[in-house]
């Protein structure tokens, strides 16, 4: 029987040329074995934790012990429910989001900001989470929020402090969230690196059923 299934990626690509917030150490991919002198092809990577679509955990900003590896593997996948907030600034709580959400969930939203992704607008301009709102996920006992954008908040990072002091963790640079907006039931994987650091490299991907809600725009 053929599905009516499909995936998604909300990844953004990784190479030499993927931005990085500013200050941060550069991505290098390099090839540095080729099959036509070595007999195989071997890449060096070398980038930090945050660059690229990934996920904080809550010793990005907290003094607490345990890396991304010492999470359990199904906290990272789960229901997903994805709300468009592209035409607000602070994206604020709504009737629609209190309907939707459950605790347990992965929460996203879209804010349209990964068009700018590669230019200095990206880093600076992008709208954020109203703290209204944060108080609302952390009380809703969600497991991950998620943002197609650099953060959802900005210096001196009140959400993130909010999300991770109720070990919430946080995925960045998400890409391609209207494709998932007000959809029915949407499955997320966003598993990352079994890593001993604060946060990793993540390869987002959504499962859709192909069934979709009446479109309703969270603004």
């Amino acid at each position: 029987m053929k599905s009516d299934s499909s995936w998604v990626d909300l990844t953004q690509r990784l190479n030499s040329r993927t931005p990085v917030f500013p200050g941060e150490s550069a991505v290098t991919v390099e090839q540095y074995r080729h099959i036509d002198v070595d007999n195989y092809s071997n890449y060096q990577v070398s980038m930090n934790v945050h660059s690229g679509t990934h996920l904080d955990t809550p010793l990005h900003f907290l003094p607490r012990p345990g890396f991304v590896a010492d999470f359990p593997i199904d906290r990272f996948a789960g229901n997903a429910v994805v709300f468009d907030g592209s035409k607000a600034d602070p994206i604020v709580r709504t009737t629609q989001m209190e309907q939707r959400i459950s605790a347990g969930d992965i929460v996203l939203f879209r804010t349209g900001f990964d068009r700018y992704w590669g230019s200095e607008r990206y880093f600076t301009d992008y709208p954020v989470i109203d703290e209204g709102l944060v108080d609302y996920l952390v009380e809703r006992q969600i497991k991950i929020i998620g943002v197609d954008s650099p953060s959802p908040d900005k210096p001196p990072y009140p959400a993130h402090r909010k999300f991770f002091e109720a070990g919430i963790c946080i995925l960045e640079n998400l890409c391609g969230l209207a494709e998932l907006v007000n959809r029915d039931r949407v499955e997320l994987f966003a598993f990352p690196l079994k890593l001993d650091a604060d946060s990793s490299p993540v390869r987002v991907v959504a499962r859709i059923d192909g069934a979709k809600m009446p479109c309703r725009v969270v603004v």
